[in-house]
């Protein structure tokens, strides 16, 4: 889950995916990330992500 609708999550069993759209330099995201084992078992996790530029 994203706290942003800029970043689209889509969790898979093995992988994770982030989309981001119209996203700025500076932007920053929070995401968090939620695992339950189906035994009552839950845990979570945020990422703060910041948008910089790129130079190769």
């Amino acid at each position: 889950m994203s706290d942003n609708p800029k970043v689209y999550v889509t969790a898979y069993s093995e992988y994770l995916v982030m989309e981001f759209h119209n996203a700025n330099v500076g932007d920053v995201f929070t995401i968090t990330i939620t695992a339950d084992d189906g035994k009552g078992g839950i845990v979570s996790t945020d990422w703060i992500i910041t948008v910089t530029t790129f130079e190769p």
